[in-house]
């Protein structure tokens, strides 16, 4: 049927979004099966640092000790999807750690867990703000640019989050203060 119709047409008759299209069709996973990639990776690393002595309950602490919210979302390239992965301070709301790869190996996500580590522990909280974080990104920067290539992507993005988001970012839930700016008042 697609070698008859357009996508575009396709997508709308069938009510999907033409992203959600090309994703399924690239065999790109849902985000249950993203969010448990990120989650095997965290596990593995923990169970590492333990010398692979952790059980079930001092893994579980160790893993909300750590207090950060991970999530993964694709953009968008000429060259085919780029994938990000943050890790998120719920308290600042600071983003800590990020990576970027073109498939969903989890090697992206222990890089972006390590960034996070060397720049400390977060503050346990729910998911939402990642959410959060995906959709200013996606609308204050990704649907407002067309990167021609992966490599633009992940600058582009660097650029937003380490020159703006974090430093210069004003954020109503930190009474209008930048994450770095409400640190620095509450440290």
């Amino acid at each position: 049927m697609k070698n008859d119709y357009p996508i575009l047409v396709l997508c709308e008759m069938l009510s999907v979004s033409c992203a959600g299209y090309y994703a399924w069709e690239n065999g790109s996973r849902d985000r249950r099966a993203q969010g448990d990639a990120l989650l095997r990776a965290s596990v593995r690393e923990v169970f590492a640092a333990s010398r692979q002595t952790y059980g079930y309950p001092r893994m579980r602490a160790a893993l909300r000790a750590r207090g950060w919210r991970t999530d993964i979302t694709y953009l968008e390239t000429a060259e085919g999807w780029l994938y990000l992965a943050v890790l998120i301070d719920a308290h600042s709301r600071r983003v800590l750690g990020y990576a970027f790869s073109a498939s969903l190996a989890t090697d992206f996500v222990i890089v972006a867990l390590q960034m996070a580590m060397l720049r400390r522990r977060g503050n346990c909280y729910d998911n939402a703000q990642n959410e959060s974080f995906f959709s200013t990104l996606k609308i204050e920067l990704v649907y407002r640019t067309r990167f021609k290539s992966r490599a633009q992507g992940r600058a582009t993005v660097f650029e937003w989050i380490e020159a703006f988001y974090n430093p210069r970012r004003l954020h109503s839930s930190l009474g209008y203060l930048s994450p770095v700016d409400f640190e620095k008042l509450n440290n």
